[in-house]
């Protein structure tokens, strides 16, 4: 559904999220975004954070952008 509407030029509404708590993320990710950007250069996650926090979010099914 995300892809499709950058194809079409639709508008997205996202989510920055640059915090290590995966609850947090499992929260934006079911607040009904389109996408969540996790930052990485402007926080402290390190690779494991990352890699739990894309996790956390993809469980919901919405799309993450790093």
């Amino acid at each position: 559904m995300f892809k499709q509407k950058i194809k079409n030029s639709e508008k997205t509404v996202g989510m920055h999220l640059n915090l290590t708590d995966i609850s947090v993320g499992k929260i934006a990710g079911m607040a009904g975004y389109d996408f969540i950007w996790i930052d990485t250069e402007h926080s402290y996650l390190g690779f494991e954070d990352l890699l739990q926090l894309i996790l956390a979010v993809k469980a919901t099914g919405t799309p993450v952008i790093v």
